[in-house]
Formats: C-alpha cells, sequence, structure tokens
C-alpha cells in the first residue's frame, strides 16, 4: 500500500527447477498487497545494486516517480542506499528482516553478509558509484 509500482529484479533461480525470486515474490505480493494491487515492473538480466538503480532511476524519469523506496536487508541498506542517492534518486530505505542472523550462534552466518557488503563498498567507491 506504500507504492502504485514496485519493481523486482530478475534472478535465476538456484537450482534448474528453482523459481526466480522476483516470480515468487510477485506472488506474495498479488496475495498482500491491498486493492488496487500495485504493478509489478521485472528488471530483467540485472548484474548488480548499481545496474538496478540505473534502471530504476530510469523508470523514475520516465514514469515521473517522485520518491523510490528501497527494500532490502539491513546489511545491503547502506549499500544500496547510497547507490540510488548517487543516480539523483529521492530515496528511503525500508529494511526488510534477516532472521537468519537473529540467534547468537546464527550471527556467524553474517560473516558471509559482511564480507560481501565490505567489498561491495570498496568496489563502488574505487568506481566512484556513490
Amino acid at each position: 500500500g506504500f507504492a502504485p509500482t514496485i519493481t523486482l529484479s530478475k534472478t535465476a533461480g538456484l537450482w534448474p527447477d528453482c523459481p526466480s525470486i522476483s516470480s515468487v515474490a510477485s506472488k506474495i505480493v498479488a496475495n498482500l498487497a491491498p486493492s488496487p494491487t500495485p504493478e509489478i515492473s521485472i528488471l530483467e538480466n540485472v548484474s548488480n545494486t548499481r545496474d538496478e538503480a540505473e534502471r530504476v532511476a530510469a523508470l523514475a524519469k520516465t514514469n515521473g516517480w517522485q520518491r523510490v523506496l528501497i527494500v532490502t536487508s539491513p546489511t545491503h541498506s547502506r549499500r544500496a542506499l547510497a547507490t540510488f542517492k548517487q543516480l539523483g534518486l529521492n530515496t528511503s530505505v525500508v529494511a526488510a528482516s534477516e532472521p537468519r542472523f537473529d540467534g547468537a550462534f546464527d550471527r556467524m552466518m553474517a560473516l558471509p553478509a559482511l564480507v560481501r557488503e565490505v567489498a561491495g563498498l570498496v568496489k563502488y567507491t574505487l568506481f566512484n558509484w556513490f
């Protein structure tokens, strides 16, 4: 109920018969969203956060969107927000839950996500993407 349009990035499933995340998310939106159901725009072949931000920026310009809400994990929110803002988008982050990292032992599972985000911050800084 926060936006008339939702963009989802199409990613491949984990194995050949696995549905893509965007197809599963589209079904969830259709089941949970109030009426009228928001339009869902699938971004094909997105390779990274910068690519996704560029495509959303183009859609925002074409459709006259004044504001973009980014729904992402807390660990990814800083890089995502900086990337979208660098492209001139008026944006805010709505952090999704990360239940995988809630327990004390499960926090060890957060290490790969943390390493990925630090590497992403370094890469995006080197490429001047924010």
